[in-house]
């Protein structure tokens, strides 16, 4: 509790936090019913920007070996509380179905757009809002214009852009940032610091 007001202390009004589900819920439980108090506790502790509307959408982040179980999913879905925005991210092929995908639209979870080195984009309509997640180790003003199309397209149709650029210590993930937000026309929020 402690550490989230911080966090609403430190950031400009306007700020939002997006949160990772805890890796208990997606690695371990892998979206079992037992998951379930694990994903209440976790909310619990996100209230209080939960209340000052300061809190993005929430990701759940599945784990590369966990193959397609459309049962689970369905369960796991059906009790994500509507309050919240949720993006789900799968790393194994055999989620790439249309049968997974019609069951994040029917719950209004984001299908969360990842774009690494090794791997392309999957673009998938979902919900009211993409979640995309820019993982490459570099990107040139090309690959940066065609995603800032994209967004530009999405805010047309009404959805919200989440978007968030590789932060590890390659790369220049402030210098897209700025960028997508110069493409797309956003005004950065005030007294943002790039450390």
């Amino acid at each position: 509790a402690s550490a989230v007001a911080k966090w609403i202390e430190a950031t400009p009004p306007g700020f939002v936090f997006s949160a990772k589900a805890h890796r208990t819920i997606t690695h371990i439980k892998r979206l079992n019913p037992d998951a379930t108090g694990f994903l209440h506790t976790m909310l619990k502790h996100l209230d209080p920007l939960a209340k000052k509307q300061r809190l993005g959408p929430i990701l759940l982040q599945l784990p590369p070996t966990f193959k397609r179980n459309d049962d689970r999913l369905a369960e796991f879905l059906q009790g994500l509380p509507f309050a919240y925005r949720w993006a789900m991210e799968f790393r194994h092929d055999s989620w790439n179905h249309a049968t997974v995908e019609d069951l994040l639209r029917r719950f209004h979870v984001a299908w969360a757009t990842v774009e690494t080195d090794d791997r392309p984009a999957e673009y998938r309509d979902t919900a009211d809002f993409v979640y995309a997640r820019l993982r490459r180790s570099r990107y040139v003003r090309k690959d940066l214009s065609r995603w800032g199309d994209y967004f530009i397209e999405a805010r047309k149709n009404g959805k919200d852009c989440y978007v968030y650029c590789k932060h590890e210590d390659e790369g220049s993930p402030w210098v897209w940032a700025d960028q997508l937000l110069k493409m797309t026309g956003t005004a950065p929020l005030p007294g943002r610091n790039h450390r």
